[in-house]
């Protein structure tokens, strides 16, 4: 989600998280190892933490895996009958 607060600002933002994924696919422990702001980072993390992915497997098993993952936020387009309300 673009933060309120940066709607106005209209620039497309960047965030690098690194998480740990564990055998079943759930996320755990994401850190913003970048950020063009903090809100985005924020924003980035907190969906990050409710994604879920196929398991990472090595030799065939399912295991722990440290992954880095960027986002990239784009301003919405606003239309002017949104923008009046």
């Amino acid at each position: 989600v673009y933060p309120r607060a940066h709607l106005g600002k209209a620039r497309r933002e960047t965030v690098t998280l690194e998480f740990f994924l564990d055998p079943e696919g759930r996320v755990h422990l994401p850190r913003i190892v970048e950020a063009t702001h903090p809100e985005f980072g924020w924003s980035a993390a907190t969906a990050l933490a409710r994604w879920r992915f196929e398991p990472p497997l090595r030799q065939g098993k399912p295991v722990f895996a440290r992954l880095r993952i960027p986002f990239e936020f784009n301003p919405p387009v606003i239309k002017r009958a949104e923008a009046a309300q």
